[in-house]
């Protein structure tokens, strides 16, 4: 099997071990090791593009990826769907953010519906996975959803 590997920052509050080095920004630089198939490698170039439509459809989520990016210094696509889905969860109930909610929802069922393998795992790990235990702000959120969506939370919050 072929070695891969990808040089990667990791925010990580640790002195550094063996084989790796602080960047200029304090961050550890090391070494991720991929799967024989590369799969990391795609999942690290489908998931910005997709945030990156998700800011542009939803402008309401620019303030809390600038903080994101004040907080990580990069995009960390999982880190950052995760901020979504606590925005989504906060403003579930608030008539005023219905909009921007439901523009979220609608825009991660496309991307199960139609994105990519890497966007699916980021939906699902990072967004539908946050919503486990969150009753109250699923009585809101799941008439707003499409079907892809749902099948999702009925599978992993039920």
């Amino acid at each position: 099997m072929e070695d891969r590997r990808l040089r990667c920052l990791a925010s990580v509050d640790t002195s550094p071990a063996k084989n790796e080095t602080k960047d200029g920004a304090g961050l550890l630089q090391g070494e991720v090791f991929l799967g024989a198939h590369g799969r990391f490698t795609e999942r690290m170039s489908a998931n910005p593009s997709f945030i990156e439509e998700l800011l542009r459809r939803v402008p309401d989520l620019r303030p809390i990826y600038d903080e994101h990016l004040r907080d990580n210094d990069t995009l960390l696509p999982h880190v950052f769907m995760g901020d979504v889905a606590r925005f989504a969860i906060a403003e579930a109930d608030n008539p005023r953010s219905r909009p921007a909610v439901a523009a979220v929802l609608e825009y991660l069922e496309d991307g199960l519906r139609t994105g990519a393998d890497e966007v699916n795992e980021l939906i699902v790990v990072s967004f539908v996975e946050n919503l486990i235990g969150e009753t109250t702000a699923l009585k809101a959120l799941t008439p707003l959803m499409g079907q892809h969506l749902k099948t999702e939370v009925e599978r992993i919050c039920e």
